[in-house]
């Protein structure tokens, strides 16, 4: 049986820069209480997809497969996200995944073909890729269980010539807390305490790679 997940997710987004180091940020949450539950290394490729007039980075929405490799397994996963409107600091999304047999586009489509109707994909060409190496540490206090994600990205735009884009991001995001707004706020206010040259991101990594590998996004067409 197939399960099509739908959840939301709550994170706070930085980007930084190589100052700024795993096991620095580990430091400073174990200050505040924070204990290591594991940490792993996964490297996820992505492909994203959109309609002639970029619709779905116009609405903030995204739509890719994933190819997740962690150790000797590769896994592959369909997901639709569109944003929730709310004015924190942190972003807000509507997450619908789907595990795919081999990275299927056709199946990708027909699965989530009631959230994505009012979009129509032009073929089965991605608009970008993205290339994350990501080192997860889960983190947990009291009822709180957050994930930490330290991502290099390289960005590659197809539709200009394959033009390119790297950066770093932290984001933090919940899994588990009795009040979820409460805890990225304060988590927030001690992350900018002790590192003044954080720059605070509510971008999908979707919005962000089209954003910095074309200045003139919104005339771009397939």
């Amino acid at each position: 049986m197939i399960v099509v997940e739908n959840k939301t997710e709550n994170e706070l987004k930085y980007l930084i820069n190589e100052n700024i180091s795993l096991v620095h940020l580990i430091d400073i949450f174990s200050r505040k209480g924070y204990r290591i539950q594991s940490i792993s290394e996964v490297h996820n490729n992505d492909n994203y997809y959109d309609t002639k007039d970029l619709n779905l980075y116009e609405n903030q929405c995204s739509l890719r497969i994933r190819e997740k490799n962690a150790g000797n397994k590769t896994t592959y996963l369909g997901t639709y996200k569109s944003p929730y409107n709310n004015d924190d600091i942190y972003s807000s999304r509507k997450e619908i995944e789907k595990p795919l047999e081999g990275g299927s586009f056709e199946d990708l489509k027909s699965t989530l073909k009631d959230d994505i109707q009012n979009f129509e994909l032009v073929d089965q060409s991605p608009v970008l890729n993205s290339k994350t190496k990501r080192m997860d540490v889960i983190l947990e206090k009291d009822t709180e269980q957050i994930a930490l994600s330290y991502d290099q990205t390289e960005y590659t735009n197809y539709l200009i010539g394959g033009l390119k884009h790297t950066d770093l991001m932290l984001e933090v995001e919940i899994i588990e807390s009795l009040n979820c707004s409460k805890t990225l706020n304060d988590i927030n206010s001690f992350l900018t305490a002790y590192l003044t040259d954080l720059e605070l991101n509510k971008q999908s990594k979707y919005e962000r790679g089209i954003l910095k590998t074309n200045s003139k996004e919104k005339n771009i067409s397939l």
